[in-house]
């Protein structure tokens, strides 16, 4: 990835905590984190599955593969 990620901000980023809310920010613009319908929202309080868990440490590994080349 070239340059700097920017943030990206949810709808309801206000219900997200303080602490969290600049790291939700740079995984979603990395793409290593998708917004949840509906459309623009990160669900703070939602439960996280098996499959979403699966999804962000492949994504995450992608990413570190790509940063190789």
């Amino acid at each position: 990835m070239d340059g700097v990620l920017a943030p990206q901000w949810f709808a309801d980023s206000a219900d997200t905590p303080d602490w969290e809310r600049q790291a939700v920010s740079l995984a979603s613009a990395a793409g290593i984190i998708e917004v949840r319908l509906p459309r623009d929202h990160f669900m703070p309080g939602d439960t996280a599955t098996w499959a979403d868990v699966v999804t962000v440490l492949l994504r995450m590994l992608n990413l570190k593969e790509l940063n190789r080349l």
